[in-house]
């Protein structure tokens, strides 16, 4: 088998092992500003205080190669994951902030 390319992906955090992926650091933005929306609207018709900060996340994904595949099968994605850093920050308020370095391996 060869090995893949490493891969950059971009993900809304919604808890340690909850997100949301996509392709580039726009889509991700867009995806956060829309939930955070929603979640805005919700809580004006009386749900729950759900707004809160949402992290958006750049993922470098290490080539994939049999031993790195059975790992992925067996053990789950982190065994995938080179890094992840937090790299924006989307706001309650729709405001959009650049993240501290915050490296997790």
């Amino acid at each position: 088998m060869l090995a893949t390319s490493p891969t950059t992906l971009y993900a809304i955090l919604f808890a340690d092992d909850d997100c949301e992926f996509f392709d580039t650091e726009s889509e991700a933005c867009n995806a956060a500003m829309a939930l955070n929306r929603e979640l805005r609207e919700g809580y004006e018709i009386g749900a729950e205080d759900p707004v809160r900060p949402i992290p958006i996340a750049r993922i470098e994904i290490e080539p994939l190669d049999r031993r790195r595949l059975l790992g992925l099968l067996y053990d789950g994605a982190r065994t995938a994951v080179r890094s992840r850093l937090v790299v924006k920050v989307v706001e309650p308020d729709g405001t959009v902030t650049l993240a501290t370095a915050f490296r997790e391996p």
